[in-house]
């Protein structure tokens, strides 16, 4: 993605929405589009990428931050609760990343955040 990419993330969401396409290439359009500052369908495409393939902890971190970076407070609760419960740690690193620290400053944000340091340690 150096010389376009525009052109780029165009050539990845045709493989990735391709009939035969699998995690692996919808988890190259969701860096793509994260790389060009589409956050908001970064997430999505981490999403897709999760449906194949649910464990996908490079996805499953992405999802939360580009959301964060999106700024859909909402969306961002709700995976990230998912995650709390899912994967802890994994959780409690996402809080612990700049694009999550201005969330942790709204109550519900912070409530989760403490569940995610309880369940880490369980």
């Amino acid at each position: 993605m150096v010389d376009d990419p525009a052109a780029d993330v165009a050539a990845l969401a045709a493989a990735a929405t391709a009939a035969d396409a699998d995690a692996a290439a919808w988890w190259e359009y969701a860096r793509g589009l994260a790389a060009v500052g589409r956050h908001a369908d970064a997430a999505e495409a981490c999403a897709e990428v999760l449906a194949r393939e649910p464990y996908h902890r490079g996805a499953r971190l992405e999802r939360v931050l580009a959301l964060a970076r999106a700024s859909d407070a909402d969306a961002l609760y709700q995976v990230l609760s998912e995650l709390t419960f899912s994967e802890p740690a994994l959780a409690l690193n996402a809080c612990a990343r700049s694009e999550l620290l201005p969330y942790l400053e709204i109550e519900r944000f912070a409530a989760l955040a403490a569940e995610a340091r309880v369940q880490a340690v369980d």
